[in-house]
């Protein structure tokens, strides 16, 4: 695959294309539209308010997006919706998906993935790019390169595990589901992670916590988000 991958191929693929031609295709159209690829390419007819928002502002070309909300506001749908687009939209990118606990992480936002995941596969173009992609309970990733291009779950543990430092690529994608209960050693671990070209953090959150990572997003370091 030549790079530069996001202006390989800039018309829209006939009928008889390949899996490839139109992976190319999307790449080119939705690098730096997040809304069109969840409508599009996901299938998502009802976008709240906040998630637009989200997505507007990495489209604007935010780096580090931190948001609060309760539960069951929709910031895993989001969540996979970012992993999604950021692994059909960035070449051979790695993308460190963390939460404090096992039933988050597992249970709930990557669960979340493989639904919105799923639903891709119901659309004309997400059908036919969806059969470049394998989930897994752990991981989601290329399925003819899963050692360079991939999504992790992992378990943000006060004790870190190794497994959650050293993944660069050119580009990383770093989500950190309920950040406010990370410990700082799980967040420097995380920041580790960086890309060589471009290194996106989204932080969703709700704000369980009167001290730490999360709540400093929101006083003394909100000039970083």
């Amino acid at each position: 695959m030549s790079l530069p991958y996001k202006d390989a191929l800039n018309i829209e693929p006939g009928e008889n294309a390949s899996a490839e031609e139109i992976m190319r295709w999307v790449c080119w159209r939705y690098w730096d539209n997040r809304v069109g690829f969840v409508r599009d390419v996901i299938g998502v007819k009802d976008i709240d308010p906040y998630q637009l928002a989200v997505l507007e502002a990495y489209d604007g070309g935010a780096k580090k997006v931190a948001i609060k909300s309760g539960k069951k506001c929709g910031k895993s749908a989001l969540s996979g919706w970012l992993i999604l687009h950021y692994m059909c939209c960035r070449p051979c990118c790695r993308v460190v998906c963390a939460a404090p606990t096992k039933h988050q992480i597992y249970d709930v936002t990557w669960s979340a993935l493989a639904q919105w995941f799923r639903k891709m596969q119901r659309t004309k173009i997400g059908a036919i790019f969806a059969t470049q992609f394998v989930w897994t309970k752990e991981r989601f990733y290329k399925a003819d390169n899963p050692e360079d291009w991939y999504a992790v779950a992992m378990v943000a543990s006060k004790d870190v595990p190794e497994g959650m430092q050293g993944i660069h690529s050119n580009y990383n994608l770093r989500v950190r589901e309920e950040g406010s209960g990370m410990s700082e050693a799980a967040h420097e671990a995380i920041d580790g992670n960086d890309g060589n070209i471009e290194t996106l953090d989204y932080i969703p959150s709700n704000p369980t916590r009167r001290s730490g990572r999360f709540y400093d997003i929101f006083s003394k370091l909100s000039k970083f988000y």
